[in-house]
């Protein structure tokens, strides 16, 4: 916006990607139930990813710890994310702690750029899963359906 300072602009372009983020998360299949015990929609700043499993045919699942109900509560919740048709991803880093700063799952945006890639074409209903990395792994993942469960770390 004109006038605004760069760290202004920082702030409203992380806060417009938060809010696209709790829009288009609202909308996926387990979602409710995760946004009702934390009492809004999780960023997911200071999780850890357990693991990442990919599958060219069938489900992949990224899995990660999150602080709950926050850094300095006692317990943490298994999050995982079941994702289908997996089209695309990018991923950088790994490190025996991979902490992310946030993750971020928003529709897919034109990509002129990284759609030769895709394992079919872009369609309505696509999704973009950021992982924005603190320490570790980070990158981008692409699908066509996505799920969440969780359960409470033992």
């Amino acid at each position: 916006m004109e006038g605004e300072t760069e760290p202004e602009a920082a702030r409203r372009a992380s806060r417009e990607r938060y809010e696209l983020h709790c829009a288009t998360f609202s909308s996926i299949e387990g979602v409710a139930s995760l946004a009702a015990l934390y009492g809004s929609f999780p960023s997911f700043h200071d999780s850890e990813v357990l693991d990442l499993k990919l599958s060219r045919s069938g489900t992949s699942v990224l899995r990660i710890s999150d602080p709950y109900p926050d850094i300095f509560g006692a317990n943490r919740l298994i999050v995982s994310f079941e994702i289908e048709d997996l089209i695309d991803l990018e991923i950088d880093g790994f490190s025996p702690p991979n902490v992310l700063f946030g993750l971020y799952v928003t529709p897919l945006q034109p990509d002129p750029a990284r759609e030769p890639y895709y394992a079919r074409p872009r369609k309505d209903g696509d999704r973009r899963i950021e992982l924005e990395p603190t320490v570790g792994i980070g990158g981008t993942l692409v699908c066509g359906g996505l799920k969440v469960t969780w359960e409470r770390e033992e």
